[in-house]
């Protein structure tokens, strides 16, 4: 496998997802709407995300396993969601691009902050969540 170090604007990039998201839309009224996006799928891991340096420490095999995770947000919509997103969506397409697909109109896109997202292969598991400190814990390589 060849890795090439990468960086996104959250931090290193540590692995590859392939996941399915699913987006939850429940009006609130005044032109707003709580969205909930579930994320379910698989990921390989080529770096150790959690090892405290400033670039993953890399994995030799890679680790294979699942995903889950939520983010909420409220969008300020006038005319609402227009459907459904595109079954396939370029590569490192985000959230806040899928919003706008879903909410053309969107005057203000609030939340994706408390996320919490889990990882679990065959020797072990972790946890990413907003709310602690570190913000990941566990170990995906037991």
């Amino acid at each position: 496998m060849t890795h090439v170090e990468s960086q996104s604007v959250y931090g290193p990039v540590w692995a590859i997802d392939d996941v399915t998201d699913t987006y939850h839309v429940t009006p609130l009224g005044n032109n707003q709407y709580a969205v909930d996006r579930m994320v379910n799928g698989t990921f390989e891991a080529f770096a150790q995300p959690n090892s405290g340096q400033p670039t993953a420490s890399l994995l030799d095999p890679s680790v294979k396993g699942q995903i889950h995770g939520t983010i909420s947000y409220v969008v300020t919509s006038v005319n609402g969601p227009v459907g459904n997103l595109p079954s396939q969506e370029p590569t490192a397409t985000g959230s806040h691009a899928q919003l706008m697909q879903l909410f053309p109109d969107a005057s203000n896109i609030s939340g994706g902050s408390d996320w919490v997202f889990a990882y679990h292969a065959a020797h072990g598991s972790m946890t990413q969540r907003y709310d602690t400190d570190p913000s990941t814990w566990g170990n995906i390589t037991g």
